[in-house]
């Protein structure tokens, strides 16, 4: 088994794929993800390698860790190398916060990622609509989720995701 967290991988093959960018990486990655996760796994490892301060590749493999091997402590592990490597890398602090949120029930340090996320990139829709949704959800803070969801809709008045959960949030705000 690959250790997730790791600085150095373990157990890669003694020749490892070189890449051009991050990039090419995820790309690489990709295409194994669901196919032969343990084939995306050593790609990933191996871009890390190569690009060990890739905020980029470090939250994309924290994304893979999450969602496909299940590993949440290799995925914590990951997603704070990708803040470290970039301390204002809004998707990372994102997915950070969203993490604390849903797999560690940290409400207060979601709060502050998003926070942080949000510092980093004020217009970012996606953003703005998972605060908002936190907001919503976790604080029922209606008003302000409101206002969060009205500003990601501003910004992308044809997120999908954003649109229905504002809408959900104005038939609560309307029931008495």
């Amino acid at each position: 088994m690959i250790s997730a967290g790791a600085e150095e991988p373990i157990g890669q093959s003694a020749r490892a794929t070189t890449f051009k960018s991050w990039w090419d990486v995820e790309l690489a990655a990709s295409q194994y993800e669901a196919s032969d996760p343990d084939r995306a796994d050593k790609i990933y490892l191996d871009g890390i390698r190569q690009f060990p301060r890739s905020s980029e590749l470090l939250g994309n493999y924290a994304l893979f860790l999450k969602n496909v091997r299940q590993d949440v402590d290799g995925a914590e592990a990951l997603y704070k190398r990708a803040i470290e490597a970039d301390p204002k890398h809004g998707n990372s602090l994102c997915n950070y916060a969203l993490f604390l949120e849903i797999k560690r029930k940290d409400m207060k340090g979601a709060e502050r990622y998003y926070k942080r996320a949000l510092d980093a990139n004020p217009t970012d829709a996606i953003t703005l609509g998972n605060y908002a949704d936190f907001l919503e959800t976790a604080r029922k803070n209606y008003p302000e989720a409101k206002r969060y969801y009205e500003l990601s809709l501003k910004q992308d008045p044809n997120n999908q995701r954003n649109k229905k959960n504002y809408e959900r949030l104005l038939t609560k705000m309307k029931k008495p």
